[in-house]
């Protein structure tokens, strides 16, 4: 058995997702899709539930998908990818596909190296994000020959997956696959712009009818209501310890809580050095009580493997992967419970516990 492991988040899945499923298949025998839960690296919930979302991954074609737990879904690209390289190893994945705008795999695997071995280069990253520079503009400010390739979103995710799996030791064979759709397009190959277009009430002509039918900017919608008012009841001494907050940034979201809505709040935090994404993953973590102590903890204890779907025609791969499901994580394990009563209580739908989807 030969696994192609595919770490996504498929909020929501298209036809470029189906590109990488079908391209998976060219190569191995089976496909694992290691997906984030129901909030995501947006630090907003994902439009349709992690169940949902499974259950579309194995409608592409994918054979099993595996969760991402909360506490590494809404976290820094580093964080993420790593616990997404964690999982693909413990699962015994041969191989790892990304999608990227280079899809020259020599190229982006000499700039993670690069990246691993200049300390020189992480130093000035320190520095620059410390002149108040958000992480994607540091690191390509850093790395002068690498500006143009690191500028692009799913260039920069995939170096962070080829220094995961260099840091690890791991055997996992990295493949990428280029990504042909403009981001901005509205009717391209873009998750953002099938959001778009469910905001506004549209279809989109790069998403499935079985996708669309389970989407919904309910949980979205209702979640941001809930913060902008949990958000005013937090002093600076709790915002202080909460994953991502530095430089006094405690401060500034204890002057501007009551702002009034949700949007007006992240508006009134954004600087350089705070991007959007970065402040609504913040938030979400301070109603979470995501903490830096937390996520240091976390990251030091093996990452527990949460199966969402499996083919029914391939639940030979549940005994294949019960020895990995043995280990726990309470840290873990707990937040990512919590953050799924949250999505429950923000969709109206329920949100199953340990249920294994069989599609």
């Amino acid at each position: 058995m030969k696994i192609c492991t595919i770490i996504a988040e498929f909020n929501p899945l298209h036809t470029g997702h189906k590109r990488l499923i079908d391209f998976a298949k060219s190569f191995a025998d089976t496909v694992v899709v290691v997906l984030s839960g129901n909030f995501t690296q947006r630090g907003l919930p994902a439009v349709s539930s992690k169940h949902n979302r499974a259950k579309h991954a194995i409608l592409a074609g994918a054979h099993l998908v595996v969760e991402i737990p909360t506490i590494f879904a809404t976290a820094s690209a580093q964080n993420f990818a790593a616990a997404g390289v964690q999982i693909a190893n413990k699962i015994g994945s041969h191989y790892l596909l990304f999608g990227s705008e280079s899809g020259n795999i020599q190229q982006l695997t000499q700039c993670a190296k690069d990246m691993l071995e200049c300390q020189q280069n992480n130093d000035t990253i320190k520095a620059l994000l410390n002149q108040g520079l958000s992480y994607p503009q540091a690191v390509a400010a850093a790395f002068d020959k690498y500006q143009q390739l690191l500028a692009a979103p799913n260039n920069l995710l995939a170096v962070e997956y080829l220094k995961a799996i260099y840091t690890s030791n791991s055997t996992i064979v990295p493949v990428t696959l280029q990504r042909t759709s403009n981001y901005n397009d509205s009717n391209g190959q873009s998750s953002k712009s099938i959001r778009s277009a469910l905001q506004m009430g549209l279809s989109h002509n790069e998403c499935f009818d079985y996708v669309l039918h389970d989407c919904s900017t309910a949980a979205e919608d209702n979640f941001k209501q809930y913060v902008a008012r949990a958000i005013s009841t937090m002093d600076c001494d709790y915002l202080s310890t909460i994953e991502g907050v530095t430089e006094g940034l405690e401060n500034r979201i204890y002057k501007y809580a009551t702002c009034g809505s949700y949007d007006q709040l992240v508006a009134n935090l954004k600087t350089k050095r705070y991007t959007q994404l970065k402040l609504q993953r913040i938030l979400t973590n301070a109603c979470l009580g995501v903490t830096k102590q937390m996520v240091q903890q976390a990251k030091g204890l093996p990452i527990p493997v949460q199966i969402l779907a499996v083919n029914k025609d391939r639940e030979d791969l549940l005994s294949h992967l019960a020895t990995t499901r043995e280990e726990l994580n309470p840290t873990v394990t707990n937040l990512t419970m919590l953050a799924d009563r949250l999505y429950q209580a923000c969709s109206n739908k329920p949100c199953p516990q340990n249920f294994i989807l069989k599609v």
